[in-house]
């Protein structure tokens, strides 16, 4: 798992989307190979430095995308 930040930008973007921007990239680029399971929420949470409210909005759009995310205990699958 790589140490990534959440880089906020300037614009009226919310948080949760920009996290779901960036796991979605993380998984296009091969941080979070397709058909493994995601770090647990508690890990995302931490490498992204944000609430676990926040990351569970950003699943639920990952989930609602066509790479159909599905949650296994407290991880998911991508």
């Amino acid at each position: 798992m790589s140490d990534q930040q959440v880089t906020r930008s300037p614009s009226s973007q919310s948080l949760s989307a920009t996290v779901y921007e960036q796991i979605l990239a993380a998984i296009m680029d091969g941080t979070y190979e397709v058909n493994s399971k995601l770090p647990t929420e508690a890990q995302l949470c931490k490498v992204y430095q944000v609430s676990r409210p926040i990351l569970r909005e950003a699943l639920s759009r990952l989930r609602k995308t066509s790479l159909s995310l599905h949650a296994v205990g407290r991880e998911a699958l991508c």
